[in-house]
């Protein structure tokens, strides 16, 4: 039985509502961008865990997180007030049936890079992209969409660091002056496009 244009749309409004209602967020477009206050740098005391706000540190200041989900990869760009030699950036990428958990880190110019499952498996090893650009004071991590079982829609978290002997400062890209190591806060579905 094939459905008339109306009796379509009033179903797909349905459905829209239903999943609202459910709590699921819908897939938005290809790019998400997240815009993160500056100046909301945690600061954390080694050894004794103390925190304290942080807003003179720029280097891990993150004020903007966009992710970009088309044709063949998945692109995650960190702009921070102004990027430092050492930075530390965990990522997590969540897909409809996984996890994942990836890795930048420059050291003096030197970058590491990784991506990794829930259970600390390493996926594509030596096809994730990652760079670092102290000019435009960003990090960009890319992961080929075939690595992460080509997903309908992600949803991505950043969780910017850099730290001394004495102490870490942190800045989650999508909270305002907290974090939380273990739950970096995730955005909304990116769908593919």
């Amino acid at each position: 039985m094939r459905l008339s244009r109306g009796t379509r749309t009033a179903a797909v409004a349905l459905v829209a509502a239903a999943a609202v209602a459910a709590g699921v967020p819908p897939a938005t477009a290809a790019t998400d961008v997240a815009r993160d206050p500056a100046r909301d740098v945690v600061k954390v005391a080694i050894p004794s865990g103390d925190e304290s706000d942080a807003p003179a540190n720029q280097t891990v200041d993150v004020t903007r997180f966009t992710t970009r989900h088309r044709g063949t990869r998945v692109r995650l760009v960190v702009e921070a007030r102004e990027l430092g030699d050492h930075i530390a950036l965990q990522l997590r990428i969540r897909t409809p049936r996984k996890s994942y958990f990836g890795y930048v880190e420059n050291e003096g110019g030197t970058v590491f890079k990784g991506l990794s499952t829930k259970n600390g498996s390493a996926v594509c090893a030596g096809r994730i992209g990652a760079g670092v650009s102290p000019s435009a004071d960003t990090v960009s991590f890319t992961v080929p969409r075939g690595c992460i079982g080509k997903p309908r829609w992600v949803r991505t978290g950043a969780l910017a660091s850099t730290g001394t002997s004495d102490n870490i400062w942190y800045d989650d890209a999508r909270r305002d002056g907290s974090f939380d190591i273990g739950s970096i806060r995730l955005g909304p579905r990116v769908g593919h496009n």
